[in-house]
């Protein structure tokens, strides 16, 4: 198996230093996570409200990396539209008429968001805002920009039923240098999946607002200009009709320069009253006001869009295209010039969008947690050990080892154990032995009294080296009890001494058989008894009247039982199950001393007891509880 090349100790994050730039992930100039080259920012605090843009190359290619500033990290509403809007733009897919998004990532317990990088022009103009501070277009150039955004849309809503942007207006319709219209920031989307999800609560708002053409102002969200009149009234339940009406408003704008409706206002809550009374009361002023020689057929469009009812607009994009098209032939003779095209996207840029879909469930549950989320500038590290974690109970490998990496990255120096011990286990089950090596020496190089801590992976190494002196010495040192008998059995497994490994099983099974009684005459009749599951006390009593016929049986079959994980207070029988199919398992594998007879009956006890399973299960099942749990209730312990 070829292996990657080994982690190291230096931290490839860098954070600049407290003050106003000490949100950043990086400067320009430098490497974000070791790998992705910093050309711009744009944004950040005390330049725009809550986020920031990164433009990084990579591998030769410019992406859009956006994120929010991490002071807002604490921010659950927040982070709850930047997940709402990664998981749209995943979902939608790859359109020449939609920004693409190929991937996410998180960079010490911040997400960021890799997007489509859509240069400026010549003149630095770089969104149709930026175009229509030059003034009104030419008809043809509206049109062509306008069967095209509704190119986009209807793609948008075929990859995402139900989809609402919300927010549409010039400044998110990006132009590119050769004329491709692309719609961008899905920040305040809704759909009926992320109603199902539970994405799609009402967010609070943020205290004071700075600006007056903001996506957010009090409670009312949207872009006021461009909004709807049944956005005014509650944006949770409005459909695509309020991105019609908002385009429709982007029309008569491209078409006049101004939007169909303007006030002046000496506050914020003024100008967002005001606005709402014109959409919601004022009719659409005809365009031939504005513009006389324009064709009447845009004036219908418009119109149409900007309708004060729903229902009252056009039925779909298709059939607003239909018409935008009709105007063209009508006055060109002929069909419209089909816009660019973009080739489809590589197999490896899809499965990067799948993976990054997975990603941001894990990063949905871990950011409900009010203390991970609390914490997360302090403690990156428990942040990303936790998502390593969720991986992990999801059996999703690759994941796992990403997080674990990041988490060994961020961690500080007195810390780090945890992340070193899982990747050496993950590195040693794969048989990639070099990088556990390094990933242990290294650990042990900057922490020469922490071996008790990786101690497991340590032994497992020393056996693939062969080093079982080694091995033996440390486990005499540092291991006593079940863990360390099953340690001691495994490494005279390794080196071919089978005699003294079915001794410390034999010894291990006795003990355990014996601790099981003792927990038995400790139950009395009427009293609870503690179980991995309700099964469980009829699959004890089955193996000790086989190997312990004169245990108390009848102490179980008369006692109340509980099952984990409410098991605290009571007897409980569960590790010590576990371990005893372990050690029962590894017998009935490996002593041939015994006899055929009763090696076949060592075996048959074992998966009686659901050997291999049982003791990883155990091992691992209040961090498996944990996070279904988590993702059970939705909200974690906020």
């Amino acid at each position: 198996m070829t292996e990657a090349a080994a982690p190291h100790d230096a931290k490839t994050v860098i954070v600049s230093p407290a003050g106003s730039e000490g949100d950043l992930l990086g400067h320009p100039g430098e490497l974000i996570d070791g790998r992705y080259l910093v050309r711009e920012i744009r944004g950040g605090q005390g330049k725009t409200g809550m986020g920031v843009v990164y433009i990084v190359e990579d591998g030769g290619k410019l992406f859009a990396m956006k994120t929010f500033q991490s002071r807002f990290a604490t921010n659950l509403s927040f982070i709850e539209r930047f997940i709402r809007e990664a998981r749209t733009w995943m979902l939608i897919g790859f359109h020449p008429n939609v920004v693409g998004a190929f991937k996410l990532d998180i960079f010490r317990a911040i997400p960021c968001l890799f997007m489509e990088y859509v240069p400026s022009n010549a003149h630095g103009y770089h969104s149709l805002g930026d175009y229509l501070r030059e003034g009104p277009m030419p008809e043809d150039r509206v049109l062509c920009y306008a069967v095209q955004f509704c190119e986009g849309m209807i793609h948008a809503l075929g990859a995402v039923p139900g989809l609402v942007h919300r927010d549409i207006k010039p400044d998110n319709l990006l132009i590119t240098p050769e004329g491709v219209l692309k719609i961008s920031d899905f920040g305040l989307v809704r759909c009926k999946a992320f109603q199902d999800d539970g994405l799609e609560a009402g967010l609070e708002p943020e205290g004071g607002v700075a600006g007056r053409n903001l996506t957010r102002a009090g409670t009312v969200f949207g872009t006021p200009p461009y909004m709807s009149p049944e956005q005014f009234r509650g944006a949770s339940s409005v459909t695509f009709h309020a991105d019609m009406y908002a385009f429709g408003c982007c029309l008569f704008e491209m078409l006049t320069g101004v939007p169909p409706f303007q006030v002046r206002a000496r506050s914020t809550a003024e100008h967002v009253r005001a606005y709402r009374e014109r959409h919601t009361e004022y009719p659409a002023p005809p365009l031939q006001d504005w513009l006389p020689g324009a064709h009447p057929g845009l004036n219908e469009v418009i119109q149409r869009c900007l309708a004060k009812q729903p229902g009252d607009r056009w039925e779909s994009y298709e059939a607003l295209q239909a018409a935008l098209r009709s105007i063209w032939a009508d006055v060109n003779g002929g069909a419209l010039p089909q816009c660019p095209g973009a080739p489809p996207p590589a197999p490896k840029t899809v499965a990067g969008q799948l993976r990054s879909i997975a990603l941001l469930d894990g990063y949905t549950r871990a950011v409900r947690l009010k203390n991970l989320r609390e914490h997360h500038a302090q403690s990156p590290y428990a942040f990303h050990l936790a998502l390593a974690s969720y991986f992990h109970v999801n059996h999703d490998a690759h994941e796992e080892e990403r997080q674990l990496l990041k988490a060994h990255e961020a961690r500080a120096e007195e810390c780090g154990y945890e992340a070193v011990r899982r990747l050496a286990e993950l590195y040693l089950d794969s048989e990639r032995f070099v990088l556990a090596e390094t990933i242990l020496e290294g650990y042990l190089s900057y922490s020469p009294g922490g071996l008790d801590s990786v101690l497991e992976p340590y032994v497992r190494l020393k056996c693939h080296q062969h080093d079982f002196e080694t091995a033996h010495r440390l486990l005499d040192a540092y291991q006593t009890g079940t863990r360390g008998q099953l340690l001691k059995a495994m490494v005279y497994n390794h080196a071919g001494e089978k005699e003294p490994m079915c001794l410390y099983l034999r010894q291990l099974v006795e003990e355990l058989l014996d601790r099981i009684e003792e927990k038995l005459a400790q139950v009395e009749t009427g009293q609870a008894a503690g179980w991995a599951q309700k099964s469980d006390r009829y699959t004890l009593e089955a193996v000790l009247l086989s190997l312990r016929p004169e245990a108390e049986i009848g102490r179980l079959r008369s006692a109340q039982h509980t099952v984990w994980p409410d098991l605290l207070g009571y007897p409980d029988f569960s590790q010590d199950m576990a371990w005893l199919s372990e050690a029962l398992g590894r017998l009935g594998e490996n002593d041939l001393a015994a006899g055929a007879e009763t090696q076949a009956r060592l075996k048959e006890y074992a998966e009686f007891l659901d050997y291999p399973r049982r003791l990883q299960k155990h091992l691992e099942r209040d961090e498996y509880w944990f996070w279904m749990q988590q993702g059970m209730n939705g909200s974690g312990h906020d």
